[in-house]
């Protein structure tokens, strides 16, 4: 077998992987955007203003503050965002919601969630994200 071979099959396998990241990619999205509104409705029945925007694969979710000197308008906000081609889920904004999941394919051929290198669960992506806009500074 010549580098021409394996240059033709790791390009194959490359195509695989990619395109099936790409087709499990939204189903991936819905679970995390499910997992994290169970939480979002939690927050607003203890008193939490929580306001969302957008739809698809790309959510501003905000937070109505109301500090003492704060304007009735004022909002911190965050974005959840998919990216296929890059083949990764965002949430970034305010309050330190800075956080980038990567779709992978585990051994076993299926598309997971990879925080730090480490496959992660909807479930604890949820809680790293809304624990950080919730409450900011708590968990370091």
């Amino acid at each position: 077998m010549s580098f021409i071979d394996d240059g033709l099959k790791k390009r194959a396998e490359l195509e695989a992987r990619a395109s099936l990241i790409s087709n499990q990619a939204p189903t991936l999205y819905n679970e995390l955007w499910e997992n994290m509104q169970t939480y979002v409705e939690e927050a607003k029945s203890k008193g939490f203003e929580i306001f969302i925007d957008g739809g698809g694969y790309k959510r501003d979710i905000a937070l109505q503050l109301m500090r003492e000197g704060a304007s009735a308008s004022h909002r911190e906000t965050f974005t959840l965002d998919l990216d296929v081609k890059k083949e990764q889920i965002t949430a970034k904004g305010q309050r330190g919601v800075e956080f980038t999941f990567v779709l992978d394919v585990s051994d076993g051929g299926v598309v997971c969630l990879k925080h730090k290198e480490n496959p992660i669960t909807m479930e604890v992506a949820s809680i790293l994200i809304l624990q950080q806009f919730l409450f900011p500074g708590l968990w370091a």
